[in-house]
């Protein structure tokens, strides 16, 4: 009893630390997988299976079947876990279809997403997608509440060197009841390939009723099967995360992820996640 007592303060106080309100917003389930992670939680320009998390219209570069499984240990709490899963897979010009799921949480107090995405590309160079949201949000001793949005996005590239990606989460607010909302998101970001081994990353992320997030981050791979990555987060008022990984290609088809972000108050969330890929080409 006691100590399910302290998971669920434990867990009330840390979402306290990043909102104003625990029945305000909720942002908890704001997790993009290992890749992000690593990279300052840039969530706008991949175009392979971590898509699926971050900005659907990059499912649209896919070439066959991809999946992802992905676990982030949120300032080393174990109760403050969260775990995700993709799958997504192109079918030609129809487009490529995905499924997301998301959990985070204890049993006392825990929130889940599960999305499905359509993508496809409008021109050589330009993907669009959008992902419909069912949201359910338990707190013990309170019961479950649900709601649907979605999400949507574009990402293009201007040439070879050069994407850019803009992705909005929830654009019309929705409410689990009338004080706790699903966040409003909006990002706009880039990715630009300096040379075939290092590439830079720079993002804006905006929480609706919140100020900005900056992010920046390089990656850098000295081999085909190896990358290392490195990132930083902040908003201008004394929140910063910095963020580093590694990315070890096991096979053709298996990519592992190995990243952490420090937050400069709550400390280390390490993250591991594994991908694959039919097609032996993870981007």
């Amino acid at each position: 009893m006691i100590k399910n007592l302290f998971k669920y303060l434990l867990l009330i106080s840390v979402v306290f630390a990043f909102q104003k309100s625990v029945f305000a917003q909720f942002s908890t389930l704001e997790s993009f997988g290992a890749k992000s992670n690593s990279l300052s939680s840039i969530s706008t320009i991949f175009k392979d299976i971590n898509a699926a998390y971050t900005n659907q219209a990059g499912l649209a570069f896919i070439s066959g079947l991809e999946g992802n499984v992905s676990y982030e240990n949120r300032f080393l709490v174990i109760d403050l876990s969260a775990m995700n899963f993709a799958i997504a897979k192109k079918f030609g010009s129809l487009g490529s279809f995905g499924l997301c799921i998301k959990r985070f949480g204890i049993s006392e107090f825990n929130e889940m997403l599960l999305g499905l995405s359509y993508a496809r590309k409008i021109n050589s160079s330009t993907g669009i997608g959008i992902q419909i949201n069912a949201y359910n949000l338990n707190i013990e001793n309170y019961g479950n509440k649900n709601a649907i949005s979605f999400e949507a996005g574009i990402l293009h590239d201007f040439s070879k060197r050069i994407s850019l990606g803009f992705h909005v989460s929830n654009p019309f607010p929705i409410k689990y009841t009338a004080d706790t909302d699903i966040p409003t998101i909006v990002s706009i970001g880039a990715k630009y390939n300096i040379s075939g081994n290092i590439q830079l990353f720079g993002e804006v992320e905006k929480h609706i009723n919140y100020g900005f997030f900056l992010k920046t981050a390089i990656e850098y791979r000295p081999l085909s099967i190896f990358a290392i990555y490195l990132g930083f987060k902040n908003d201008l008022n004394g929140y910063a995360d910095y963020s580093m990984g590694l990315m070890y290609a096991a096979t053709s088809n298996v990519k592992v992820n190995f990243g952490t972000s420090y937050n400069i108050t709550l400390g280390l969330s390490p993250t591991i996640g594994i991908s694959y890929t039919s097609s032996k080409e993870l981007l």
